[in-house]
């Protein structure tokens, strides 16, 4: 979007100069310094073409170089029309010599012409004429259009350019986190039961070695469920001594291993 602003208004900013530059260039006055040369021949003759928007004004010199004379006329683009076609029009102005000033306001908006033809006598000759001109007004009409438009192409660019640097501005931009220092990840731990243990192999048997023996098969005795009741008279090993707990006879009332009185 930043980049989008900085072309409208780069492209703006040249259209702005190039359309400034045009119209100063179209009210600046025009100039020449040069010898022409009027070719051999009835039908020849050298002409300046220049268009004005405006009013403006014509001022020069000439001089023939080998002291013919010349003729100079100065022609609106219908009078230059007719004299073209071998007529004689009317003129805007009209010197003839071997040198002498040119001096003319030229009207309105239009396309006007400066003529040099041979003088009486000289039209089977080359002639060589130094001409020093300046025009003066606002022209020509295409540098005056084109710098118009240039202009109004420059100000619709630059108010793009604001609106759309005005809108960007107001438009929400959205939320981003800040940025964090680099972290290794580690992943959060599993707090799911872990699974049972696998059953561990049965140790490797030789090839030779015997079955691990059954279960056995003897008659276990039952277990009493009640008290035992002790065989009538005496006896050598009855119960246990609570002190020292070695067997002790049954009526014995004193252990003969730690000495201490059975109750």
């Amino acid at each position: 979007m930043k980049a989008a602003i900085i072309v409208l208004a780069v492209v703006g900013a040249i259209c702005l100069l190039g359309g400034i530059f045009a119209l100063t260039d179209s009210f600046r006055p025009v100039s020449d310094s040069a010898v022409i040369t009027i070719p051999s021949g009835a039908d020849w003759y050298y002409v300046y073409d220049f268009s004005l928007l405006a009013s403006g004004h014509l001022s020069g010199t000439f001089q023939e170089r080998s002291g013919g004379t010349v003729d100079v006329y100065v022609l609106t683009d219908a009078q230059y029309n007719v004299y073209d076609e071998g007529g004689s029009p009317q003129t805007l102005f009209y010197t003839n010599g071997v040198s002498g000033p040119i001096n003319v306001a030229l009207p309105g908006s239009d396309t006007f012409h400066l003529v040099f033809d041979h003088g009486a006598g000289y039209d089977s000759l080359q002639q060589d004429v130094t001409v020093d001109i300046t025009v003066s007004g606002i022209g020509p009409p295409s540098y005056v259009i084109l710098g118009i438009v240039a202009l109004g192409l420059g100000t619709l660019f630059i108010v793009l350019a604001a609106w759309k640097e005005r809108r960007d501005k107001r438009a929400p931009r959205p939320m981003y986190p800040p940025m964090q220092p680099y972290v290794p990840y580690y992943p959060p731990p599993s707090w799911a039961p872990l699974p049972p243990p696998a059953p561990l192999a049965p140790p490797f048997a030789p090839e030779n070695a015997s079955p691990p023996p059954g279960p056995s098969t003897a008659a276990v005795p039952p277990t009493p469920t009640g008290p035992v009741t002790p065989p009538a008279g005496p006896s050598s090993v009855g119960r246990s001594c609570p002190s020292c707990e070695s067997n002790i006879p049954f009526d014995a009332t004193y252990c003969p291993n730690c000495g201490n009185p059975v109750t």
